[in-house]
């Protein structure tokens, strides 16, 4: 789903931002579970109203592989500090923060590369 916020911030702050950078996590952890075969066809079915979810199964799967991708320790590029994804995410919503408050000239995005 879009949020006001975020529309708000690719509006008014055409800079990378937290909505940029994050799904990046996440979509190279399904294309993860999908190639190692952790996702499957059997852990979606169809909405009562049109659409595809995850099963319990697949939404458990998920979710335990996410909470420890979260976890895993990365060099972040603009602190020099290893840390997780989660500290990351903590350090760049401050970032980003002290960016909109005009604390800082920049916003540096987040990346592992």
């Amino acid at each position: 789903p879009l949020y006001p916020a975020c529309l708000y911030l690719a509006t008014h702050y055409p800079d990378e931002t937290l909505v940029e950078e994050w799904p990046l996590i996440v979509d190279s952890l399904v294309l993860f579970l999908v190639n190692r075969g952790e996702i499957a066809p059997e852990h979606f079915r169809p909405g009562q109203e049109g659409g595809i979810f995850h099963s319990r199964e697949g939404l458990s799967r998920f979710l335990s592989r996410y909470d420890r991708r979260l976890r895993a320790r990365v060099t972040h590029n603009r602190l020099g500090q290893r840390l997780s994804y989660r500290q990351c995410l903590e350090a760049q919503a401050r970032h980003l923060a002290a960016y909109l408050r005009g604390e800082t000239a920049t916003y540096v995005p987040f990346c592992t590369r």
